[in-house]
Parts: structure tokens; C-alpha cells; sequence
């Protein structure tokens, strides 16, 4: 089956062609009777006679065009809401992710800057990263490789690269895939791989495209950010500090 996105394009063009079809044939048949019987229409009666269903089937279109997403997802948009999430630079010494081990205390430390760690670009200088490079960063290693850009839902795919940017690229692409195994009735057609398929992105936008779907499959993206949150309270009790904070960013 095909997205209803492409689906509705599909009927679009029909609709549109029919509609032009329709007042050709339409009007030619009017002007026909009037000079053939001698009727003289009433722009209300030409109206209800040629121009009633093209009308009808306009107000449809239109109606369906505000109602469907078939655009996709800005990174811009995405990184607006990060950024004003993640904020400027921090050098927490007690925070794993400024550490070039990955844990506090070892390697040598570092900071965290617009989302953008030591642990995971011990290489990168932190203090002096501008927005600019954080986007191009994200850009890369995060919107892209998700393939969110590919998503109609400008809501699914910033809540995606938010968890992405809070909880790592790799634990974001597990949860859309539990995510898609959960609500698509037939288990695991996902492997819980890692790694973001264009068939995935497909069936996201495929069930997505209606809104009580939308609402479903958000909730259960942020419901899998939180047990991710849990997770790692319990295995490392010290990062309860953060828990406030990381609570912010799930949204029910």
C-alpha cells in the first residue's frame, strides 16, 4: 500500500483533471441548449447547473490539503526546540558526558556545549563550538542518519531528534523501532537493529497521517524516552540530579 500522502497527490491530480473535464463539457453543454432550445439561464440556474460538483469537489481538496501533512520535516525547526533545550556551555565534572571516557572521572574533561559532548567528540573543542557547527554536527550525525528529514510529521521528527540528541542517536532508532513493532499489528517487522530503513520512515508516514495515529505513536515515543531515563537512574543512582531535567523533554 502506498503513503496517503502520495495517495492523496494521486487523487488530487484526478480531481483536478475531472473537475476541468467537467466545466468543459459543461459549459459547452449549456451554451448548446441555450442557442439550440432557447433558454436563457440565470447565472444562479448556470451556476447549479455547470458549476455546483467542480465547486463541491474544490472545498474537498482544499479541506483535505489543510488536514494532511505532505510536508516534510525541518531540521530548523527541530534544532530550535534542541537548542533552546540544551543551552550554552556546561562543565559539570559529576556529568559522564564531559568526560572523554564517557564516566565521570575518567579520561580528561571537558564540557558540554549546545548538546554537543566531550565522551561522545573528545577531539572537538567544546568551548569554542559555534551554533552554526552544532547544527552542521547534528545534521550529520543525528537528522540524517534517522533520516528525519523523510518524515511528514514535523512533531514525530523533532521529538525523534530530541530524544536522539538527549539519549544518543542509537537508543532514538531502537525506540522508533519498538515504536513501529508496537502499533503496526503484526510484532516484529522491525529488527531492533539500530539502524533506520527508508521502508521505516515509509510506514511512520503511512500510519502517522491521521491525527488520533499521530497522537498514539508520539506518546508511546515518549513513553519508551522515559523508561530510557529510568534506566539509567537505576543503574547509576548519582544521575538522579538530572532526572528533573531530563522529565522537561517527555511530554504526554
Amino acid at each position: 500500500m502506498p503513503p496517503l500522502h502520495e495517495a492523496y497527490m494521486l487523487y488530487q491530480c484526478i480531481a483536478t483533471g475531472c473537475i476541468i473535464l467537467y466545466l468543459m463539457i459543461g459549459i459547452d453543454s449549456t451554451l448548446y441548449l441555450n442557442d439550440t432550445l432557447g433558454r436563457k439561464l440565470s447565472w444562479r440556474q448556470f451556476i447549479k447547473e455547470t458549476l455546483l460538483w467542480p465547486i463541491i469537489m474544490i472545498c474537498l481538496l482544499v479541506f483535505i490539503s489543510i488536514a494532511t501533512p505532505v510536508s516534510a520535516a525541518s531540521l530548523e525547526k527541530s534544532l530550535t526546540v534542541v537548542f533552546g533545550r540544551e543551552g550554552g556551555l556546561q562543565c559539570d565534572k559529576s556529568d559522564p558526558g564531559n568526560w572523554t571516557g564517557g564516566k565521570a572521572g575518567v579520561g580528561q574533561q571537558g564540557c558540554t556545549k549546545y548538546g554537543i559532548s566531550t565522551a561522545s567528540y573528545p577531539k572537538l573543542d567544546i568551548r569554542h563550538l559555534t551554533v552554526a557547527e552544532a547544527a552542521k554536527i547534528y545534521k550529520r550525525d543525528y537528522w540524517s542518519p534517522l533520516r528525519l528529514g523523510d518524515l511528514k510529521s514535523q512533531g514525530i521528527a523533532t521529538e525523534i531528534f530530541d530524544t536522539s540528541v538527549n539519549c544518543g542517536r542509537g537508543s532514538a532508532a531502537l525506540i522508533m523501532q519498538k515504536t513501529c513493532n508496537h502499533l503496526n499489528g503484526r510484532g516484529m517487522m522491525y529488527p531492533l537493529t539500530g539502524k533506520i530503513t527508508p521502508e521505516t520512515i515509509e510506514w511512520i508516514n503511512f500510519y502517522t497521517f491521521e491525527r488520533g495515529n499521530r497522537v498514539r505513536f508520539y506518546k508511546l515515543l515518549n513513553g519508551y524516552q522515559l523508561g530510557r531515563y529510568i534506566q539509567i537512574v537505576e543503574r547509576n543512582p548519582k544521575m538522579d540530579k538530572y532526572l528533573n531535567s531530563w522529565l522537561s523533554r517527555v511530554d504526554w
